[in-house]
Protein backbone atom coordinates (compact mmCIF):
# COMPACT_ATOMS: atom_id res chain seq x y z
CA UNK A 1 0.00 0.00 0.00
CA UNK A 2 2.71 2.49 0.93
CA UNK A 3 4.58 1.75 -2.32
CA UNK A 4 1.48 2.71 -4.27
CA UNK A 5 1.08 6.01 -2.41
CA UNK A 6 4.80 6.74 -2.70
CA UNK A 7 4.52 6.09 -6.44
CA UNK A 8 1.53 8.46 -6.70
CA UNK A 9 3.33 11.17 -4.77
CA UNK A 10 6.37 10.92 -7.01
CA UNK A 11 4.21 10.97 -10.12
CA UNK A 12 2.33 14.06 -9.00
CA UNK A 13 5.50 15.88 -8.07
CA UNK A 14 7.31 14.98 -11.28
CA UNK A 15 4.25 15.89 -13.34
CA UNK A 16 4.01 19.28 -11.69
CA UNK A 17 7.71 20.00 -12.27
CA UNK A 18 7.84 18.80 -15.89
CA UNK A 19 4.73 20.48 -17.29
CA UNK A 20 4.39 24.03 -18.51
CA UNK A 21 2.54 26.28 -16.12
CA UNK A 22 -0.40 26.58 -18.50
CA UNK A 23 -0.73 22.81 -18.94
CA UNK A 24 -0.94 21.73 -15.33
CA UNK A 25 -3.37 22.23 -12.50
CA UNK A 26 -0.55 21.33 -10.13
CA UNK A 27 1.57 24.39 -10.72
CA UNK A 28 1.46 25.48 -7.07
CA UNK A 29 1.67 22.01 -5.54
CA UNK A 30 4.46 21.27 -3.12
CA UNK A 31 5.55 18.06 -1.47
CA UNK A 32 4.25 19.39 1.84
CA UNK A 33 0.76 19.76 0.37
CA UNK A 34 0.87 16.23 -1.04
CA UNK A 35 1.81 14.85 2.37
CA UNK A 36 -1.03 16.79 4.00
CA UNK A 37 -3.54 15.43 1.49
CA UNK A 38 -2.15 11.92 1.98
CA UNK A 39 -2.69 12.25 5.74
CA UNK A 40 -6.25 13.42 5.14
CA UNK A 41 -6.87 10.33 2.98
CA UNK A 42 -5.35 8.09 5.67
CA UNK A 43 -7.56 9.76 8.27
CA UNK A 44 -10.69 9.06 6.23
CA UNK A 45 -9.59 5.44 5.89
CA UNK A 46 -8.97 5.23 9.64
CA UNK A 47 -12.41 6.70 10.41
CA UNK A 48 -13.99 4.06 8.17
CA UNK A 49 -12.02 1.35 10.01
CA UNK A 50 -13.19 2.72 13.38
CA UNK A 51 -16.84 2.79 12.31
CA UNK A 52 -16.66 -0.68 10.79
CA UNK A 53 -14.88 -2.42 13.67
CA UNK A 54 -16.28 -0.87 16.83
CA UNK A 55 -19.81 -0.95 18.20
CA UNK A 56 -19.17 0.92 21.46
CA UNK A 57 -20.25 4.51 20.75
CA UNK A 58 -18.18 5.86 23.65
CA UNK A 59 -15.00 4.34 22.24
CA UNK A 60 -15.82 5.53 18.73
CA UNK A 61 -16.39 9.07 20.01
CA UNK A 62 -13.15 8.97 22.03
CA UNK A 63 -11.14 7.88 18.99
CA UNK A 64 -12.75 10.55 16.84
CA UNK A 65 -11.85 13.23 19.41
CA UNK A 66 -8.13 12.50 19.01
CA UNK A 67 -6.00 14.67 16.75
CA UNK A 68 -5.75 13.35 13.17
CA UNK A 69 -2.19 12.07 13.48
CA UNK A 70 -2.88 10.45 16.86
CA UNK A 71 -5.99 8.72 15.50
CA UNK A 72 -4.04 7.42 12.49
CA UNK A 73 -1.24 6.05 14.68
CA UNK A 74 -3.55 4.39 17.22
CA UNK A 75 -5.78 2.69 14.64
CA UNK A 76 -3.00 1.60 12.31
CA UNK A 77 -0.93 0.25 15.21
CA UNK A 78 -3.51 -1.34 17.50
CA UNK A 79 -6.35 -2.23 15.11
CA UNK A 80 -4.47 -2.99 11.89
CA UNK A 81 -1.31 -4.33 13.57
CA UNK A 82 1.14 -2.16 11.64
CA UNK A 83 4.42 -1.63 13.48
CA UNK A 84 5.50 1.87 14.45
CA UNK A 85 8.47 1.91 12.07
CA UNK A 86 6.14 1.24 9.13
CA UNK A 87 3.75 3.95 10.32
CA UNK A 88 6.71 6.34 10.57
CA UNK A 89 7.66 5.48 7.00
CA UNK A 90 4.07 5.84 5.81
CA UNK A 91 3.72 9.26 7.46
CA UNK A 92 7.24 10.31 6.46
CA UNK A 93 8.07 10.99 10.08
CA UNK A 94 10.70 10.08 12.66
CA UNK A 95 10.14 6.85 14.61
CA UNK A 96 10.69 8.61 17.95
CA UNK A 97 8.09 11.20 17.03
CA UNK A 98 5.57 8.48 16.19
CA UNK A 99 6.30 6.74 19.51
CA UNK A 100 5.77 9.96 21.47
CA UNK A 101 2.55 10.72 19.60
CA UNK A 102 1.32 7.18 20.30
CA UNK A 103 1.97 7.63 24.03
CA UNK A 104 0.26 11.03 23.98
CA UNK A 105 -2.74 9.55 22.19
CA UNK A 106 -3.03 6.79 24.79
CA UNK A 107 -3.00 9.41 27.57
CA UNK A 108 -5.69 11.39 25.76
CA UNK A 109 -7.82 8.25 25.39
CA UNK A 110 -7.44 7.46 29.09
CA UNK A 111 -8.54 11.00 29.99
CA UNK A 112 -11.51 10.89 27.62
CA UNK A 113 -12.66 7.44 28.68
CA UNK A 114 -12.03 8.07 32.37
Amino acid sequence: MRDYFEFLMKQLLSYSKNCNQTETVFEEIEEKQVKLEFRKILDKLVINIIEANFENETLIQALLELARIERIIIVLHFVCGICLSEIAYLLDSDLNSIYVQKCTAIKHLKNILG
